[in-house]
C-alpha cells in the first residue's frame, strides 16, 4: 500500500470514524478489503497486535495536529 493511501485512510478515519468509536484496526482491515483468513492471520501476528494496541499520545497529537492542518 503506499504511503499516500496510507495517509488517507488515517485522515478519512480521523475525520469521519474515529469519532462513532469505531476502532482503527477494524477500520483499516474493512479499508483494504482483507479476506476472513486474512484478516484472521494478522490478528494472530504478534506484531501487529502490539503495534495496533500501543496508545502513543504524543504520536496521535502529532498526527491530529497535521490532519487539522496546524503541524
Amino acid at each position: 500500500m503506499s504511503p499516500s493511501k496510507v495517509s488517507r485512510l488515517v485522515r478519512e478515519f480521523k475525520r469521519r470514524v474515529e469519532k462513532n468509536g469505531f476502532p482503527f484496526e477494524a477500520f483499516l482491515v474493512n479499508a483494504v478489503q482483507l479476506t476472513d483468513q486474512q484478516r484472521r492471520q494478522i490478528a494472530a501476528n504478534p506484531d501487529v497486535a502490539r503495534v495496533i494496541g500501543y496508545a502513543d499520545p504524543t504520536g496521535e497529537t502529532a498526527v491530529n495536529n497535521v490532519v487539522r492542518g496546524s503541524a
